[in-house]
């Protein structure tokens, strides 16, 4: 019976880990930074251009989005499968190598595009995603308007979305 206690206490704590995993961003006058939980171990072997992802498809990000008056901002990691592309793998940081950190704006009354000089850093730290914003014009430009929450996009396989409060440093 004692051992049954004790299982039962630890499957309960599973949860309430797993629940303070959340989320969060910071935004100061000079760089933006968000980090976003892992839902598996960084070490992992990670598979990429996996024959079930459709070409042309996104098969991994890690990216926020981000509305600004009528624009919107699209920043971090993607991983697109590009037709023929043979499946890979490696660690995260191979992964991180396959893809590429960028940022896009949407217009609200037209096209957008991929912004040059943009300096986005992603990274792993810990069991998290990391991903800076240090071009201080282009935060200026994304976070004028101060947006209480960014929308966080995660594609992996079991992959999951939230809205992370951002908190602003003077």
């Amino acid at each position: 019976m004692r051992f049954l206690y004790i299982t039962v206490l630890a499957l309960a704590w599973v949860p309430m880990l797993a629940q303070s995993q959340k989320p969060t961003g910071t935004v100061t006058a000079t760089a933006a930074e968000f980090t976003i939980p892992l839902q598996r171990p960084a070490n992992d072997v990670w598979t990429w251009n996996r024959a079930e992802t459709p070409d042309n498809a996104n098969e991994y990000s890690w990216a926020l989005t981000v509305k600004s008056g009528t624009d919107q901002y699209f920043f971090g990691f993607f991983l697109y499968k590009f037709p023929g592309s043979r499946e890979a793998h490696g660690t995260i940081q191979d992964l991180f190598k396959a893809g590429q950190n960028s940022v896009f704006k949407a217009n609200g009354d037209g096209p957008g595009g991929l912004l040059t000089g943009a300096n986005v850093e992603v990274a792993v730290e810990g069991e998290a995603i990391v991903v800076r914003l240090t071009n201080p014009e282009l935060v200026g430009l994304i976070f004028h308007d101060h947006p209480e929450t960014v929308e966080v996009h995660t594609r992996t396989p079991g992959a999951d979305f939230a809205l992370v409060r951002v908190t602003y440093r003077d």
